[in-house]
């Protein structure tokens, strides 16, 4: 019980700073393009059931994955990539920020049916394992769109101009 309150206490921080950060230009770093999906599929992995996956869980994550896909997409089509001197920038706009609370509030609108509807009486409400998957899906799906749609962001992960 305190691992799971402690997961959720470290996925809202996350989502409070990530959302927070939406609407102000904010440097990229090659490492932050990869690490924040490496984090979120380590700790998914690590909340993954010690047994066989309910076959409820692994519905929920099918819809979660394409929630997710499609808010990487809409992340990517509205995130605003420049260079500002030697440095490279992102951006978001109203639209992302929107974006990202309606994905947080589908999130817990699927988590909570499901729960309601499938869950064992006694099982948590919140499925971390699937929470982080959607994390990296989403951040990945943004990061592969960004990079192949802002030649910038070629350019700074191959090293063709400083950063």
């Amino acid at each position: 019980m305190f691992t799971h309150n402690i997961n959720l206490f470290v996925i809202a921080l996350i989502v409070i700073w990530i959302v927070s950060r939406q609407l102000r230009p904010r440097k990229i770093k090659k490492i932050s393009l990869f690490l924040l999906p490496a984090i979120a599929l380590y700790e998914a992995s690590q909340n993954l059931p010690q047994t066989s996956l309910p076959m409820y869980q692994i519905i929920e994550f099918l819809f979660m994955a394409g929630v997710a896909m499609l808010g990487g997409i809409v992340q990517a089509k509205y995130t605003r990539v420049f260079w500002s001197g030697d440095q490279l920038y992102m951006q978001g706009n109203k639209t992302t920020l929107c974006a990202w609370i309606l994905l947080i509030a589908v999130r817990y609108g699927i988590n909570f049916a499901f729960h309601a509807l499938f869950a064992p009486p006694g099982s948590q409400l919140t499925v971390i394992w699937i929470l982080w998957v959607g994390v990296a899906i989403m951040f990945g799906t943004r990061n592969v769109l960004l990079y192949r749609k802002w030649p910038e962001m070629r350019e700074m992960v191959r090293g063709q101009r400083q950063v």
